[in-house]
């Protein structure tokens, strides 16, 4: 959350008017309100609180990725965690492109829809964030290619083809 309060506020003037939401799923052990006090602060601190809206959890995230142009998605939250967040798949599922830091199961899932930046890397964020924010082409071009190439990798069809052949395989026989 820190990160992409200080790449926000890092954005040109230009884009002035974009709004950042904050919206997370909430695990075992994190405390939302202490989360969101920080956030809060550093949001004030930055000079870009009336521009911050933090959402806490979302219980129709899809509603919400739908709304926005953008999704952000940082790895230092996922240490220890599933391998790929559903709300990778999902954004690139409804077309929007995400960005995410350099971890290996998110580049490799991220589908060349949307852009890798190292972990950390404030200023690369916000240079990505700008770049998406402002550039509509490019970002409707991440989006639909992402948006297919989970479509392609996530058809049900295909999925029960691959299982019909591993247990054809395990059985003894060939599919």
């Amino acid at each position: 959350v820190q990160e992409c309060i200080a790449a926000f506020a890092r954005l040109p003037r230009s884009l002035d008017d974009a709004v950042l939401v904050l919206a997370c799923r909430t695990y075992p052990g994190q405390d939302p309100a202490r989360e969101a006090q920080h956030a809060v602060a550093q949001a004030e601190r930055l000079g870009v609180a009336e521009r911050v809206r933090i959402m806490g959890e979302v219980s129709d995230m899809a509603a919400l990725i739908t709304a926005c142009a953008v999704t952000v998605l940082l790895p230092s939250r996922l240490e220890g965690k599933m391998a790929i967040p559903l709300v990778l798949l999902e954004s690139l599922a409804l077309g929007r492109p995400v960005i995410t830091g350099s971890h290996p199961p998110l580049n490799e899932a991220l589908f060349a829809g949307g852009l890798a930046v190292p972990p950390g890397d404030i200023p690369a964020l916000a240079e990505a964030l700008a770049q998406l924010l402002s550039d509509t082409n490019l970002r409707q071009q991440l989006g639909r290619t992402g948006r297919d190439a989970v479509r392609q990798a996530c058809d049900p069809q295909k999925a029960v083809q691959q299982y019909q052949q591993i247990y054809a395989r395990l059985a003894g026989h060939e599919a």
